[in-house]
């Protein structure tokens, strides 16, 4: 087998290892993303030793240009992102034990590194938790980066559009009249 054949089937089998599959009984696609948070939590909690050694390597390689040349910055921001997960799991903490909140950041970031990696960054999920107006209870929203954006877009359609139809008066305006 010669270099340029098996070299995909290495990254693949990287992205696979760094990537564990969020177990669970319906298509990871389907699950809400807190689910999808624990069920990493819970596959990463088997070896977690292992899983920063895969995303070790998976990053190596993308640095390396196996997977193609990254954007300007990227590898700062893998660098960043692995921090941020050596740190949730520092001292062989059972990422099942983390609270909510850290458990959407290990997964976040994890979501990031691998969206870097595909050069695959709109499909990336990304979850937050906000509190409701007037309430203290949290909820947790997630929406890929491309679903942000559109929404970010069609705010500021709605803005525009609301500012255009209200009439201030004064000369020369049309509602002053």
């Amino acid at each position: 087998m010669n270099a340029p054949t098996h070299i995909p089937v290495l990254i693949l089998l990287a992205l696979a290892l760094a990537a564990p599959a969020f177990a669970a009984d319906p298509p990871a696609d389907t699950l809400p993303a807190t689910e999808k948070a624990d069920a990493q939590a819970a596959a990463i909690s088997g070896d977690t030793g292992k899983y920063l050694d895969e995303l070790d390597r998976a990053i190596g390689l993308a640095r390396e240009g196996q997977y193609g040349k990254l954007p300007k910055g990227a590898a700062d921001r893998l660098t960043t992102l692995r921090m941020t997960i050596g740190d949730l799991l520092a001292d062989g903490v059972d990422p099942r034990t983390l609270d909510p909140d850290k458990r959407l950041a290990l997964f976040n970031a994890h979501e990031e590194i691998e969206a870097i990696i595909k050069k695959n960054d709109k499909s990336r999920m990304v979850c937050t938790r906000d509190s409701e107006a007037g309430t203290r209870i949290t909820k947790t929203n997630c929406m890929t980066v491309g679903e942000r954006e559109e929404r970010a877009r069609m705010a500021q359609r709605g803005t525009e559009a609301m500012q255009r139809n209200v009439c201030t008066p004064g000369p020369g305006n049309a509602c002053s009249k």
